[in-house]
């Protein structure tokens, strides 16, 4: 089943590469993910890294795609529109025209044609501006007054050739006349209409496209910017690529590495196969922002990324329920169950986010399969952490979420679910998180080394840190150093890994790359909040209403990555350090797209003014206090009477 499924994915990305080479960098991720680890570790395979490549390539091409793309979008709002116009005038213009030729006094068709074009340019002046985006307003008037002139001149002679067969006729007729000259002007105005539409609305398309463009010609840098009739378009991907501040963040944090390794304390040799793999690391970043370079485009990789999780995440459950225990190998870089958790964390509300904002329900229900899937593996992989940081990155989506009810209402559930399959080995390992195993009475079978192990490997890392503030020990240097001081070993003697990614950092790399590393992440994750509230007002949207829950999904996911990382040493996996530039790259995306939907935008139906006061212009002087005699009131007179 599963060479098939990877058979079947290779021909729908090679099917199409062709327009979109956002393809090449979504399989690229999903392989990262899914492959098995013995794969992931071949020199032989470099699946990843050969999609990469090929989307890097391919970005040539892209403004290319955005031009025909957007010019596509233009054509069909242009259509929409003008029909839409011309909806809402076929009956006015049909009235008029029986009119004017069943009434007593004859016009000349000539005649007829004037007078009903006249009436006609008025109403299409007030329809068009309600209907059609305000920078092709006048495209959509000229096509709308050419397709109305010719369908006149049609329909008036019709109706003219009815009346003279009829003879003008009696009065006792007149019915007999307008019902026949309506039937025919309708089915002439209709015919019309159905054969001009489109042939005007190309002809008066490419005169404006031709007229634009030669209007720029003098001014190429704004072709570069802008496509046809002046609608914003991308940045191309080099011009990205430089502006992407955590490909810069990259380059900063690959040369600190190679200072921090030039000095390491034990093992140069392991901190420069660090910083190969650092250079390496710019082929998928550079193949992300390359094939990455709009909405849609963003939205296909991030459901690569959900859809690649969920498999390795199917991977870990079928151990869990066939095998026991933690679910270990389960594929993709590291293979283990804390890489498993960390990466069902990272992406599980995205995937929830996809069921809250897809319009499609049958991709809105598969996000919430995704996102239980992704539940799920945190459960088989028994990470403390993993579970930490979910709740953790759930308890942000919910506080910035607009649909609470239903959100409440899927967390109840979820939990729920959770409390019922979760077993209760799960529980026992969740207890370490507070008391060792030999003293904790909810733990009655033998676990590995409990949670006071960490304490002890992160006290050292800040030892280390203490002793090496500047320069760290050098890259991969911390088991080395763990195993000489014999803090936490393995059962073969070798050291452990610090188990806080932010810790190991300091340790190895000091104050030199640590806080490259930092800075990096802590931007990306604020580009991403930028861009979520950039684009929050699009939520209506028909078209982009999904991208701010998407970019939330991915502001929760990153925070739980970075709570789960406190836990587990994960530095060098590869998708960290696709989020140094994912954060930067939405940001992009946000502003560029909502240039264009507001270059698509309707103004719509100006606001009425406010009403004129009922009883007229209100008073400039108030009441006169003085005027009032404070002796001479009625219930004084009363009392002074009485």
């Amino acid at each position: 089943m599963r060479p098939f499924a990877f058979v079947v994915l290779l021909a729908v990305t090679l099917y199409n590469l062709r327009l979109n080479p956002a393809w090449a960098a979504a399989a690229a991720c999903y392989f990262y993910f899914a492959i098995p680890m013995r794969e992931f570790n071949m020199p032989s395979a470099p699946y990843q890294a050969g999609f990469f490549a090929v989307a890097v390539v391919l970005s040539v091409q892209s403004r290319y795609y955005a031009r025909a793309e957007s010019k596509k979008e233009i054509i069909e709002r242009t259509r929409t529109a003008t029909r839409e116009v011309l909806t809402a005038l076929r009956g006015p213009i049909v009235t008029l025209i029986t009119r004017l030729t069943t009434a007593d006094e004859r016009r000349s068709t000539p005649e007829t044609c004037s007078e009903a074009s006249r009436e006609a340019r008025a109403d299409i002046a007030r329809l068009v501006p309600l209907h059609a985006p305000k920078k092709l307003v006048e495209v959509v008037r000229d096509t709308v007054s050419s397709v109305c002139d010719q369908a006149i001149s049609r329909a008036a002679a019709e109706a003219e050739s009815v009346r003279t067969r009829h003879g003008g006729g009696p009065m006792h007729s007149r019915g007999v006349l307008e019902a026949n000259v309506v039937r025919q002007v309708e089915a002439s105005f209709n015919r019309e209409l159905d054969i001009q539409t489109d042939r005007t609305l190309e002809t008066t398309l490419e005169a404006a496209i031709a007229e634009y463009e030669s209007s720029q010609h003098a001014r190429p840098n704004e072709l570069r910017e802008y496509g046809i009739l002046g609608v914003p378009l991308h940045r191309p991907a080099l011009i990205a690529v430089l502006t992407n501040t955590g490909v810069w963040a990259h380059l900063a944090f690959t040369l600190a590495t190679a200072i921090c390794a030039s000095h390491a304390r034990w093992s140069q040799n392991a901190g420069e196969k660090q910083v190969e793999l650092c250079w390496l690391l710019f082929i998928p970043i550079l193949g992300i922002i390359c094939g990455v370079r709009n909405a849609k485009q963003f939205r296909l990789y991030a459901a690569a990324w959900t859809l690649g999780v969920a498999h390795l995440c199917y991977n870990g459950v079928t151990w869990w329920l066939s095998h026991g225990g933690r679910a270990d190998n389960v594929g993709g870089q590291q293979g283990d169950a804390n890489w498993l958790g960390i990466t069902a964390v990272s992406v599980a509300p995205v995937a929830l986010a996809a069921f809250l904002s897809e319009r499609n329900r049958w991709v809105a229900w598969a996000g919430l399969s995704l996102a239980g899937l992704c539940v799920l593996g945190v459960l088989a992989g028994g990470s403390r952490g993993a579970l930490i940081s979910l709740i953790i990155g759930v308890a942000y989506w919910f506080f910035w979420t607009n649909k609470k009810g239903i959100a409440a209402g899927l967390l109840l559930l979820g939990l729920a679910g959770f409390l019922f399959v979760a077993p209760a080995s799960f529980w026992e390992r969740m207890g370490t998180m507070f008391l060792p195993k030999t003293s904790n009475p909810y733990v009655v079978v033998e676990l590995e080394e409990s949670a006071q192990s960490r304490k002890r490997m992160w006290a050292l890392a800040i030892q280390v840190f203490k002793e090496e503030p500047l320069l760290g020990i050098g890259p991969k240097n911390f088991p080395l150093e763990n195993k000489v001081r014999g803090v936490a070993l393995t059962a073969d003697g070798a050291g452990l890994e610090t188990h806080s990614t932010w810790l190991q950092l300091l340790a190895e790399f000091g104050l030199t790359g640590a806080p490259i590393w930092f800075l990096a992440y802590l931007t990306s994750l604020l580009c991403m909040l930028r861009a979520f509230l950039i684009t929050r007002h699009l939520r209506g949207d028909p078209r982009y209403g999904w991208m701010p829950t998407y970019f939330l999904g991915f502001q929760a996911g990153w925070i739980s990555n970075a709570v789960a990382a406190s836990f587990v040493s994960c530095q060098w996996l590869d998708f960290n350090y696709w989020i140094f530039i994912f954060g930067p790259l939405a940001l992009q995306i946000a502003k560029e797209t909502k240039s264009y939907v507001e270059w698509f935008e309707v103004p719509g139906a100006p606001s009425e003014a406010p009403p004129a006061p009922r009883y007229g212009e209100p008073s400039a002087v108030g009441l006169d206090l003085t005027a009032i005699d404070l002796e001479d009131l009625p219930a004084l007179r009363d009392e002074a009477s009485s």
